[in-house]
């Protein structure tokens, strides 16, 4: 990956001591890979507190578990545990089983919440599935942290907070669980700085090989003509702004061929058989553009699961439910993101499959962003 760089203001003190200026992150953080597709920063610092790199991030897919459960027999849940993350690991939630109130919960931490779940003595494995799912939802902060969607004697348990999560595991209940959708996180880049014996900024280097070496670092605030030499130029084709010697930039103008237009397929399905998987709308990246999947929307007449995959893969989920809207839509913009880029060729497609017993109809509208 090839990763272009926006260098701004770097202010320095009296003494020209760039370790010190690098300690206040706001600056730092003004040197920053072009690349839009990241969504957080991570700053690791050396002994001495300056700054050494910076990572880039991008939480690209939620975790989905499917846990599935068992009978309380004579109270053989009281007091068991399974455990349950959050997405990108922010919380760990312990599901706590109490039986005919025996068991005392323990008190939450500042990185673990307990959830109490209620049971009676010999309750069937479909009364503890819908047990817990309602702790889940009425908890006031795992309401917020997953989405629980129930199929007899199991849960199917989504993170709304995307990014590398850690697998669900039982401690002593005797459930089991396995990982339907794996989160993910990606680095998309990373940045870390070089100086010399003095304490002079001589390299930055990236993850992805790219270096940004040999220029010197001045104080914008204190300019001299005879010694600071400052330039704009392109990172591609290394020409630079120049000032005329009239003190004037001249400019001239260029007509381009690179057009940027909204392709945005529709398609609507209908009598679409229970429990069945099928696709709704389908797009492919077109060869010689640089596309940008940006949004789909989605409705149906019935309460539904739908699917985004690229090339078989899916990448994100969203259900429907009986307390909301039987519409709802996939948004992949963000600050300063334009839309999740696509390699030429992609096979983009939008998946519906509902579980009522009778047939629905469904549609969808894909847009993409298509540069060139």
């Amino acid at each position: 990956m090839s990763t272009k760089f926006s260098v701004g203001e770097i202010p320095l003190d009296s003494a020209q001591t760039i370790r010190k200026a690098w300690v206040d992150e706001r600056d730092a953080h003004r040197v920053i890979p072009l690349n839009p597709l990241y969504n957080r920063t991570l700053p690791e610092y050396n002994s001495n507190g300056t700054l050494d790199c910076i990572s880039y991030y991008y939480d690209k897919i939620a975790e989905v578990t499917e846990i599935t459960f068992n009978a309380d027999v004579a109270g053989s849940l009281d007091g068991t545990e399974f455990d349950l993350y959050s997405g990108r690991d922010l919380t760990l939630y312990k599901l706590f089983y109490v039986v005919d109130g025996g068991a005392t919960v323990p008190a939450d931490t500042a990185t673990t919440k307990y959830i109490t779940v209620n049971l009676t003595s010999n309750d069937f494995k479909e009364v503890v599935t819908l047990a817990t799912k309602i702790a889940i939802e009425n908890h006031v902060t795992a309401s917020e942290d997953f989405s629980v969607f129930s199929k007899v004697d199991k849960l199917e348990i989504t993170t709304l907070i995307k990014g590398d999560t850690t697998d669900a595991s039982d401690v002593s209940t005797g459930f089991t669980s396995q990982v339907l959708t794996q989160g993910l996180t990606e680095l998309v880049d990373k940045l870390c700085f070089f100086y010399d014996s003095n304490g002079q900024l001589i390299k930055i280097e990236t993850e992805s090989g790219d270096n940004i070496t040999g220029w010197d670092v001045i104080d914008i605030r204190n300019i001299v003509a005879a010694r600071d030499n400052i330039a704009i130029k392109d990172p591609e084709s290394g020409n630079t702004l120049k000032i005329g010697s009239d003190g004037q930039i001249y400019v001239d103008i260029l007509s381009t061929s690179s057009d940027v237009i909204s392709v945005n397929p529709f398609n609507e399905i209908s009598a679409v058989a229970t429990n069945v998987e099928t696709t709704i709308t389908t797009h492919t990246a077109a060869v010689g553009k640089t596309s940008r999947l940006q949004r789909i929307v989605f409705s149906g007449s019935n309460i539904a699961e739908y699917k985004v995959k690229v090339n078989g893969n899916t990448i994100d989920k969203k259900r429907t439910y009986f307390s909301g809207g039987l519409d709802g839509e996939f948004n992949f913009m963000g600050n300063d993101i334009p839309g999740l880029e696509l390699s030429e060729g992609d096979v983009v497609t939008i998946t519906v499959k509902h579980k009522r017993p009778v047939v629905g109809d469904f549609d969808s509208r894909i847009q993409v962003m298509e540069i060139g």
